[in-house]
């Protein structure tokens, strides 16, 4: 609102109401109207009281009081026509006051009808001198036109300065808000540009602008996601060197492995031949040992005078023989076996030389027998004892 300290009238409202002048017959209702106006005044702030959309408006009674005092000589100013630079502070003061609590207008016209029917009652029923006819009524009206314009432009300058803080108040919070907007979009964009960086696989992308306080912690937000996912794709990469060296080991075991069970595999074939070939030695060795003993019986028979010896002899053959069995279950001892089977075989020689001292005439005589052949001997022809 532009006002003029020789003027604190606003330009509007002085082009409607004209020039604030005395009107005699609105001065001779002067007392009258100021002795209404302290009750007035207590009407309606006990209509205050009572509303409580209204009440809300006041801490306590004191406040309520504080506020009814201000308004008696705001009144008296309205009553007297005093309209200076205090006045107008004053009609500043009470549109702005109720601007920033929240009074809606309505209310305040609401109050300021409250006020004017008592003074319109306090005018009206004053006493009315005998014979005063038609100039007494004049006086009424004219009295009343010009405390209702008054009053009027008093409500005019309070709206006003209310209009006008809403107004002010309203481009404050579109230019915060425009203002608001910019750092916001500042913050988009710095974002955006990073997470575009982030997504063209750069892990290193980091915002260093500085940001406006209510958007700091977002880009501190995104600086420490933007590590965390750099440190977990770090690790992740060398988990997959590890893997993959695990797996170039493991593979070169695997071929090793494969090598070595293929060098087995063919050992184990050898082995089973030799095996085979062992078993059939065996056989045959038992074979050989059979007929040994069938030889020894034989020489039993015919040595019948040396029975102790022929029994050892029977004996040891009997040993030859289990010694065969045994040879056919060990096969992977094999040499030994043969060499035990040999001894065996020596010491049934020795038995039957021994046999030969007993009786001389025996063809197994020591000086008869020839070496232990590799295949079992026949049975020689029998001679005459």
């Amino acid at each position: 609102m532009n006002e003029r300290p020789h003027d604190p009238v606003p330009p509007p409202a002085r082009r409607i109401r004209g020039p604030v002048r005395a009107e005699p017959a609105y001065a001779a209702l002067g007392s009258i109207i100021r002795e209404a106006l302290p009750r007035a005044l207590d009407a309606f702030y006990e209509r205050v009281r009572a509303t409580p959309e209204t009440r809300r408006f006041f801490r306590d009674d004191a406040q309520m009081q504080g506020a009814k005092s201000a308004q008696v000589g705001h009144w008296d100013a309205i009553v007297a026509g005093r309209i200076d630079a205090d006045y107008a502070a004053a009609v500043t003061a009470i549109g702005r006051t109720h601007a920033r609590i929240g009074l809606e207008p309505r209310w305040y016209i609401g109050g300021y009808g409250l006020v004017m029917a008592e003074l319109i009652r306090a005018v009206v029923g004053r006493p009315r001198p005998r014979f005063a006819g038609a100039a007494h009524d004049r006086q009424t009206a004219e009295g009343l036109a010009e405390l209702t314009q008054r009053a009027m432009l008093d409500m005019d300058l309070a709206i006003s300065t209310y209009l006008d803080a809403l107004q002010a108040e309203r481009d404050r919070v579109a230019a915060a808000k425009a203002e608001a907007d910019a750092r916001q979009q500042a913050v988009v964009a710095a974002l955006g540009q990073a997470l575009k960086t982030l997504a063209d696989g750069d892990l290193t992308a980091r915002i260093h602008q500085d940001f406006p306080s209510e958007y700091r912690s977002l880009r501190d937000d995104f600086n420490a996601a933007s590590d965390s996912l750099r440190r977990a794709f770090t690790a992740v990469a060398d988990s997959v060197a590890s893997v993959r060296t695990g797996s170039e080991e493991l593979a070169a075991a695997s071929d090793d492995l494969a090598s070595r069970t293929e060098r087995q595999a063919a050992g184990l074939e050898r082995t089973a031949a030799t095996a085979e070939e062992i078993a059939e030695a065996v056989s045959r060795t038992a074979g050989g040992a059979q007929d040994t003993a069938e030889a020894v019986a034989e020489v039993r028979r015919d040595v019948s005078d040396g029975g102790e010896v022929v029994q050892e002899t029977t004996d040891a053959m009997a040993a030859i023989r289990d010694s065969s069995v045994e040879i056919g279950r060990f096969t992977s001892l094999i040499d030994e076996i043969a060499f035990q089977t040999n001894l065996l075989a020596l010491n049934a020689g020795v038995e039957a030389a021994r046999a030969g001292e007993a009786g001389a005439a025996s063809p197994w005589s020591p000086r008869r027998c020839a070496p232990w052949p590799s295949a079992p001997p026949r049975r020689p022809a029998r001679s005459a004892p």
